[in-house]
């Protein structure tokens, strides 16, 4: 049997890419695998291999990308894929990487790009739409910002906790600024 090996929180967030503060809030979501045998938390090797390397990335050119991409349907499988691609992108957009690797290097890179703008376009598709941004000024009413149709219990919900604001769609809060 093999033996597990374990990265320390630093180690796994370095080897991510991420910020310690970031692998701790994955931990706490249940995104990253850990133990926490006293204070430490202590991340298996596996697990990060897994984020740096998920079985679910597809390989495709990007028009066959955007295919795939559009026949998901939630974002937890996206997920892995974005993160797989973000990681590739990093690596192939290093700039002294390019300057190396001249033409060929340059087109790796923005072959990444734009898959990684793929999965990302398809990830906003399928993110909920938020309500509304509530915008207090000083000296004027508070605003209800709406970004999407509310139903009459979201409307009610918002004129109840903010009974002075004015109500406005969002294209005319582009318009005004």
């Amino acid at each position: 049997m093999q033996k597990q090996e374990w990265l320390t929180l630093r180690e796994a967030a370095d080897a991510l890419g991420i910020s310690e503060v970031s692998a701790r809030r994955w931990v706490k979501s249940g995104k990253l695998a850990a133990a926490q045998p006293g204070r430490k938390y202590l991340i298996p090797a596996s697990a990060v291999e897994e984020m740096l390397n998920p079985k679910a990335l597809p390989d495709l050119d990007a028009a066959d990308l955007e295919d795939w991409a559009s026949e998901v349907d939630t974002l937890d499988e996206l997920r892995p894929v974005h993160r797989a691609l973000w990681l590739q992108w990093r690596e192939l957009a290093d700039y002294d990487r390019v300057v190396r690797g001249g033409e060929r290097a340059l087109a790796d890179a923005l072959e990444a790009e734009e898959k990684r703008t793929i999965i990302d376009r398809r990830m906003m598709e399928l993110a909920p739409a938020p309500l509304a941004t509530i915008a207090m000024h000083l000296d004027e009413p508070t605003w209800v910002i709406y970004h999407r149709d509310p139903t009459d219990d979201e409307r009610a919900t918002l004129i109840a906790e903010y009974p002075d604001a004015v109500e406005v769609e969002a294209e005319r809060v582009a318009l005004a600024y």
